[in-house]
């Protein structure tokens, strides 16, 4: 309930909850496409059209709320109260609210303008992917997806990301610890963590997506050059790592937030431990042992 209330936890709640609709969209149709050669995208249209724009979309959000809760971390150690008062969990559901909304009509141009299309493999054999459409709007697209995803994110989160550190340093110097209540210890205790958590989200964020707007870029570039054999299959190949380090990016934060976290990680221990307390009452009404008791 503390958390819900907290604005950094909603962004990352709601960062993490895209997270999965990243994986779902996306990284279970990889699955499907490199494991077991399904490629449902690639023969039917519709569904090439509302994959990529719901993974797309995805991508957008997820990475925006980490922007926001870096914001809103930078915001909550400055000394001007003026914009502390912004760290509240009314602004940030709204705000929320804005993010959703703007990823789905700056992506919605993808339900027209992608489409299926023939390219050249690594084995100089021809096969359908779906992708956007080959000419001005795939540029337009790869360069709104490196700003918009990419470069952009990574300044604004490393911007605010000096920013915070800045303020806690000169929060230090000017302050004296006069906190005498143990609810304020704690509540500061909490901001520290929510702030550690976000430099982590940051560090991993730049490193395992930069490399994949890249390689977008690239590719649309390259697209009419003619090449060998052996350099489409290293193509190939920094394609597959570069995709799999962007869905490990939105895989990681249960691990980032539970190591990083003592408060996210006493919930979760709490969490474990109700649904084994329940598992274990249930087993015993199944079998009719009320003696069986386990003392967590």
């Amino acid at each position: 309930k503390t958390q819900h209330s907290n604005s950094c936890c909603l962004y990352f709640l709601s960062s993490s909850i895209t997270n999965f609709f990243v994986l779902t969209f996306g990284f279970f149709v990889r699955i499907l496409e490199y494991g077991f050669n399904v490629r449902p995208d690639d023969q039917i249209l519709s569904i090439c059209k509302i994959r990529y724009y719901l993974s797309h979309t995805a991508y957008f959000q997820s990475t925006y709320f980490i922007v926001m809760a870096c914001i809103d971390r930078c915001a909550a150690c400055s000394i001007n109260r003026k914009y502390r008062k912004y760290c509240n969990s009314i602004i940030a559901c709204r705000i929320i609210l804005i993010i959703i909304l703007s990823g789905f009509l700056s992506h919605i141009q993808m339900l027209i303008w992608f489409e299926t299309d023939d390219i050249l493999n690594e084995f100089n054999q021809h096969e359908t992917r779906c992708y956007a459409r080959k000419g001005t709007y795939r540029l337009i697209f790869d360069m709104f997806f490196l700003i918009f995803y990419s470069i952009g994110p990574t300044l604004l989160m490393s911007i605010f990301g000096i920013i915070t550190m800045y303020n806690i340093r000169h929060l230090r110097r000017q302050i004296k610890p006069v906190f005498n209540s143990t609810n304020r210890r704690l509540v500061k205790r909490k901001d520290f963590q929510l702030i550690l958590m976000m430099l982590i989200q940051i560090l991993f964020v730049i490193i395992l997506t930069f490399p994949f707007a890249l390689e977008k870029f690239y590719s649309t570039l390259t697209e009419n050059y003619i090449k060998s054999r052996l350099k489409l299959s290293w193509e190939n190949l920094v394609k597959s790592i570069v995709i799999l380090l962007l869905y490990i990016n939105h895989s990681l934060s249960f691990y980032i937030y539970t190591l990083s976290g003592t408060s996210f990680r006493k919930e979760f221990y709490h969490i474990v431990q109700i649904t084994f307390r329940r598992f274990l009452e249930r087993r015993s009404k199944h079998f009719g042992n009320s003696l069986f008791t386990i003392d967590l």
